[in-house]
């Protein structure tokens, strides 16, 4: 059965598989023990983006190229007083098949912008530190930002363009002790939840 559930016009539930996973052989393996696997690889994420939240768009009419750090924008809640959102970018090929691209984590309590930065970047500016955490209490939408890996990627002609959601990343992460079951993410027009994409025009 599929993870999602539209409960009213504007806003998807998600309930949460503490399962999921970026693999044995993701980027993370050149970090962590997991480097025993060989070398960073990404299978097909088919089968895994089941337990995932997933927006895929219609096939593209012509390639789209994206340079750069895609930036996530999500109004969301949770039960729950902390949380930690993984977010995928995929390309869908025509014959099924799921590529990874790219991704991005953040927890909503660190979600404040840094007006200051040290450095200017092209990417909002997160600085992690405990003084500048803001509070998430269990069901209150706030709005996230944060920004993905940089990435030089072609989507060819058909292809789908994905978005994926994920409240864990097992074996690579030790999430909050406050852990949701769902979250709500807001799709409404006064409340939009999107992604910003680099795209290349030549």
């Amino acid at each position: 059965t599929s993870p999602v559930e539209m409960i009213y016009s504007g806003s998807v539930c998600y309930f949460l598989d503490s399962t999921t996973t970026s693999g044995s052989s993701s980027r993370w393996n050149s970090v962590t023990d997991l480097f025993m696997n060989g070398p960073t690889n990404y299978p097909d994420r088919k089968e895994e983006d089941k337990k995932l939240l997933c927006f895929t768009s219609e096939p593209i009419i012509e390639p789209a190229e994206i340079t750069g750090h895609p930036v996530v924008r999500l109004n969301i809640s949770a039960d729950a007083d902390d949380a930690t959102i993984f977010c995928y970018l995929e390309d869908v090929a025509p014959d099924g098949s799921v590529t990874y691209v790219t991704e991005g984590m953040i927890r909503p309590v660190d979600r404040l912008i840094s007006e200051n930065p040290i450095y200017h970047t092209a990417y909002p500016d997160h600085s992690y530190k405990k003084d500048d955490q803001l509070t998430f209490r269990r069901g209150e939408t706030v709005k996230v930002v944060f920004d993905m890996l940089p990435i030089s990627y072609q989507f060819r002609k058909g292809h789908r363009i994905r978005i994926s959601i994920a409240g864990a990343d097992v074996g690579h992460f030790n999430t909050t002790a406050s852990k949701p079951t769902h979250f709500d993410i807001s799709t409404s027009a006064s409340s939009p939840s999107y992604i910003e994409l680099p795209l290349v025009v030549r």
